[in-house]
């Protein structure tokens, strides 16, 4: 297959496409099991969208929202590929933001950024299987249409790829959709095969707020301190205010402005 996203290939893709909807995650997880491993499931509006923490997500019909069943053949452990998939979705979509002339960028653990504004979010859910594997409901929501008014209207800056790109380099909703599915399955195999350490230097050049001082908030803490990258495991690498260099799998991460 081709790595050009945006040469088309005749590999079948398995894509439910579906109306109105709560949420494209909820749907896989309640369908889990009569679903067919790396089906795609794509809406073109949410009601109840969701990010992490049980945020809501802006679902305004012409962006995508999509979520991948996922069903590994091979056993979970916490140095498994399970616990990576969020970094692998964000690394790959940030790759493919690249072929469209963008510079992408991860906030950790589960934003895609362009020009400092979120443009995507990732949400990875757990689904117990059988036999001692792992299933997984991976969500990502990406702007692709959305005007300013609409833009304002979100509670952290905000950009689509309405105000990224000239009109004839603009993807439509299906076309985007069926690129980046190709484009995600490339090197997913071996993703699964290797785990976190084929994309750990991708990732790492992604990384947003390097070097600079954070304030990192997880549901029972705040912690402020300077970050120095990720661990071969994916786990942010934080120097406290103490110089005690500390791992984090959880939390969101801010800017603290001088």
């Amino acid at each position: 297959m081709s790595s050009d996203p945006l040469s088309e290939s005749s590999e079948s893709l398995n894509i439910l496409k579906l109306s109105v909807i709560d949420s494209t995650n909820t749907f896989a997880k309640e369908r889990f099991n009569e679903l067919r491993d790396r089906t795609a499931i794509v809406a073109d509006s949410q009601t109840a969208g969701r990010g992490r923490g049980g945020r809501s997500w802006s679902s305004l019909q012409g962006n995508l929202f999509l979520t991948l069943v996922l069903k590994p053949n091979i056993p979970f452990s916490k140095n498994s590929s399970h616990l990576s998939m969020t970094h692998y979705m964000g690394v790959r979509l940030c790759l493919f933001l690249e072929k469209l002339g963008l510079k992408p960028a991860i906030k950790w653990p589960n934003d895609v950024q362009v020009e400092k504004k979120k443009i995507a979010g990732i949400l990875a859910e757990s689904v117990p299987m059988p036999m001692g594997r792992l299933g997984i409901v991976l969500g990502v929501g990406v702007n692709l249409n959305m005007r300013e008014s609409d833009l304002e209207a979100i509670d952290q800056p905000a950009i689509s790829l309405l105000q990224l790109l000239p009109p004839n380099k603009r993807l439509s909703r299906d076309r985007f959709l069926n690129l980046f599915l190709q484009f995600f399955f490339e090197q997913y195999d071996l993703f699964l095969k290797k785990g976190f350490s084929i994309i750990a230097s991708t990732y790492d050049s992604f990384l947003v707020y390097k070097g600079e001082r954070v304030r990192l908030q997880t549901e029972h803490s705040v912690t402020f301190g300077t970050i120095k990258g990720v661990g071969p495991d994916g786990a942010l690498y934080l120097v406290g205010d103490d110089n005690k260099l500390r791992e984090y799998y959880v939390g969101d991460v801010w800017l603290e402005k001088a």
